[in-house]
């Protein structure tokens, strides 16, 4: 079936289950990361398949650290509470950017509401469950249960953020700045993940050599960048500022591993 609710190849649609019951086991995942750990060369230098790790007991400090922030702070609607609880149960045991994949999920979140006052609920359940489709790949219906689960809205900016992600694979791939609440959660995506590729550059001590591996990624960054422009007027300017102070150090970064290169 898929994201319409439409049967496929004749089969009935299968039966609505919670999130929670599709549980947690090895599934693929693509995120900024480290080169070493990719399957497709076409993604080289950017996308690194999700890792399975043990269960991490940093979940829980990660929810305690984050749950101080405005948006996730008790009490908390129960919609968000139970996003919570998925997000924290999708997420045990995986790693993203050599992190629990929680506090990901957690920082986005919270890096919305760091720069929107009041930001709608299905905005923040979206940022919290933006990776359930990687996670639920081979269940036909994870955005049925989705919408079963939080509502139409949570579940269409899953998968408009799904539809950015597959993009990115494109030669020159769209840009989209007109539907507010997906534009909200997309940005604050990309600032938390060029946030950490800047951080995981730098903590290897040479930066000219983790660029230099990531042709594909210096390849994006005009991408990254044509976004910021087009997305500034709508944004709040708070955020516009975030997502350009993420933006250039990496562009100066990787235009050192280039002259370098050139030498």
């Amino acid at each position: 079936m898929n994201a319409n609710g439409d049967t496929v190849g004749g089969r009935p649609p299968p039966q609505v289950r919670s999130v929670r019951e599709f549980g947690s086991r090895p599934l693929d995942h693509i995120e900024l990361a480290r080169p070493e750990l990719l399957s497709r060369t076409h993604h080289a230098g950017l996308f690194t398949p999700l890792r399975k790790g043990p269960r991490h007991a940093a979940d829980r400090t990660a929810i305690r650290r984050y749950q101080g922030m405005p948006v996730l702070s008790p009490p908390r609607p129960a919609d968000i509470e139970r996003a919570l609880r998925d997000a924290r149960t999708w997420c045990a045991g995986h790693t993203i950017d050599d992190r629990p994949a929680l506090v990901h999920a957690l920082r986005v979140a919270v890096t919305i509401g760091q720069h929107v006052l009041t930001p709608a609920q299905d905005v923040i359940i979206a940022a919290l469950l933006h990776d359930v489709p990687e996670f639920a790949a081979a269940e036909a219906d994870v955005y049925q249960t989705l919408t079963a689960d939080y509502g139409s809205e949570a579940a269409r900016i899953i998968a408009a953020l799904q539809v950015e992600h597959r993009a990115l694979d494109e030669p020159d791939p769209p840009i989209r700045v007109d539907d507010q609440p997906v534009l909200l959660a997309s940005t604050a995506d990309k600032i938390v993940a060029l946030t950490s590729l800047l951080r995981r550059a730098h903590s290897t001590g040479n930066a000219t050599d983790f660029f230099d591996r990531r042709p594909v990624l210096c390849g994006l960054l005009p991408h990254f960048r044509a976004f910021q422009r087009a997305a500034h007027p709508r944004l709040p300017a708070s955020m516009s500022a975030h997502l350009d102070a993420a933006l250039t150090p990496l562009e100066r970064a990787t235009a050192r591993a280039h002259g370098a290169g050139a030498r």
